[in-house]
């Protein structure tokens, strides 16, 4: 027992490190390049046009995180006023597709299940990107971070005894101490999101047993139902569990369950819930809780039905 708390901490200390390091490095750096690139953003992912969505998804492959860890650079794209759709396209492929995932899905699965996983993931992220653009996301934001939204480093017209007008415009300096000032201010308002988060991941990690779910698994339609739904409250991060999932499938558990239940788990958790409720509104988390749940239902049932090893 007390190996198993001390587990407990050491998982939550590096849990919440990583993702307060996260937080601070990619808040800064965005900042610093929503400063000196703000057109470069606007040019490649501000547009509303179909290739900005397929740059979000490319920037989600590149960047294999797990469900927590993209919160940061969502965050900061948000705030950096990028289409709210390639966001989104970003936020949804991340966790779930990468490089790595791809390869252990070849070599733990199968070749086609790999490809298929690649393919289904991506189309059915781009057509869910492309729905988002419609939607007027902004009432969909908490009146905190809608607060947040504006410019941090404004030109403040300023008097000038060189300048024969009422007021001449001065330089919009940034520096790394008002960068790291601004980012803390930011910190210290999710700071109690991050910490009851990583909290409950560690506690996940640590205490929940997930081996008996393959004892009471036969692969039909509710029970890739109740998997997703379970899995929304665990912390899983894809790539790490394949091999996990390997160990199900042997023990008995059909690969379409075995994979609804590791992109339902991948792609939401409840400590990223809890970090999302600092930006958004409950609507915004209950329709991302079903669109995660949606993918991993109707890949596993694919799988289940039309799939064999």
């Amino acid at each position: 027992m007390n190996y198993l708390f001390l587990s407990y901490f050491v998982e939550f200390l590096k849990l919440f490190f990583e993702i307060s390091f996260l937080f601070f490095v990619v808040g800064m750096l965005m900042k610093f390049l929503q400063h000196h690139y703000t057109y470069t953003f606007q040019k490649y992912l501000a547009k509303d046009s179909i290739s900005s969505h397929w740059r979000g998804i490319l920037l989600g492959v590149i960047t294999p995180f797990c469900s927590c860890s993209t919160i940061p650079i969502f965050r900061s794209l948000l705030k950096t006023r990028c289409n709210f759709g390639a966001s989104i396209a970003y936020f949804l492929t991340s966790p779930l597709l990468n490089p790595i995932t791809f390869v252990l899905l070849f070599k733990i699965l199968d070749w086609k299940i790999a490809m298929f996983y690649t393919l289904f993931i991506t189309i059915f992220v781009f057509v869910i990107s492309l729905i988002f653009t419609k939607i007027d996301f902004m009432k969909l934001l908490n009146e905190e971070f809608i607060k947040s939204l504006y410019p941090k480093f404004s030109i403040t017209p300023v008097q000038r005894k060189c300048c024969t007008t009422s007021y001449c415009p001065t330089s919009n300096k940034l520096t790394w101490k008002g960068l790291f000032i601004t980012e803390f201010q930011d910190y210290k308002k999710i700071f109690p999101y991050i910490f009851i988060g990583m909290a409950l991941g560690a506690g996940i990690h640590n205490f929940l047993p997930i081996n008996f779910l393959s004892s009471y698994t036969n692969g039909n339609l509710l029970e890739l139902i109740i998997l997703a739904f379970m899995a929304v409250f665990l912390y899983i991060r894809i790539d790490l569990a394949l091999p996990l999932g390997l160990v199900l499938i042997q023990a008995g558990m059909p690969t379409g369950s075995m994979m609804c239940f590791l992109i339902a788990g991948g792609g939401v958790s409840l400590p990223e819930l809890i970090l999302l409720r600092s930006m958004f509104k409950w609507q915004f988390l209950m329709i991302f809780i079903g669109i995660v749940m949606g993918i991993a239902i109707f890949f596993g049932w694919i799988l289940n039905h039309f799939f064999s090893l």
